[in-house]
C-alpha cells in the first residue's frame, strides 16, 4: 500500500475510469456475483448518482450473468475487462516495480503530456531505482 497513490492513479490514466469507479471494481471483485440491491447498498457509502450501475454496465466494467426470471433477482458479475484491472492493481502493489515503458505507462509518453505525469514518471524511476538496490542486498 506504500505506493497506492501512484498504482490508483496509473491505473485511471490507463483505463480512463474515476476514482469511485475504481473503489466499487475492487469491492465488487471480492464479492464475485451480486444483485443490484447489493450495489446499490455499497453505493449508499458514495455521492449519490442514479446512473452509475447502468453506465458501469453500458462501459463494460459490469456483465449480467443471470437474468431476472418470475421473483429471482438478476445476478451480475465483474467483467473481464474489470478482472485484469484489478489483477494489474495488485500486480502493481505486490511486485513493487513499475513499468517505464511509453505503451504500458501512460506516465512516460513522451508528447502531449501534463507536468504531473513528469512529476509521476520521476517518481516511478526513484522508486524502481530504490526497490532494484533492495532487491539486490537481499540476494546476497
Amino acid at each position: 500500500m506504500k505506493y497506492w497513490r501512484i498504482v490508483r492513479k496509473i491505473v485511471k490514466e490507463k483505463y480512463g475510469i474515476g476514482t469511485e469507479q475504481l473503489d466499487f471494481l475492487l469491492f465488487l471483485h471480492s464479492e464475485e456475483y451480486f444483485t443490484a440491491a447489493t450495489f446499490r447498498e455499497y453505493s449508499k457509502l458514495f455521492n449519490w448518482k442514479h446512473s452509475r450501475f447502468r453506465v458501469m454496465i453500458v462501459q463494460g466494467w459490469i456483465v449480467n450473468f443471470k437474468k431476472k426470471k418470475n421473483s429471482n433477482k438478476a445476478i451480475y458479475g465483474i467483467s473481464h475487462k474489470a478482472t485484469n484491472l484489478v489483477n494489474e492493481v495488485y500486480r502493481l502493489l505486490n511486485k513493487g516495480i513499475f513499468s517505464e515503458n511509453g505503451q504500458t505507462n501512460p506516465f512516460f509518453k513522451k508528447t502531449n503530456v501534463p507536468y504531473t505525469f513528469k512529476l509521476y514518471a520521476d517518481a516511478i524511476v526513484r522508486i524502481n531505482e530504490a526497490t532494484r538496490q533492495q532487491q539486490r542486498r537481499s540476494l546476497e
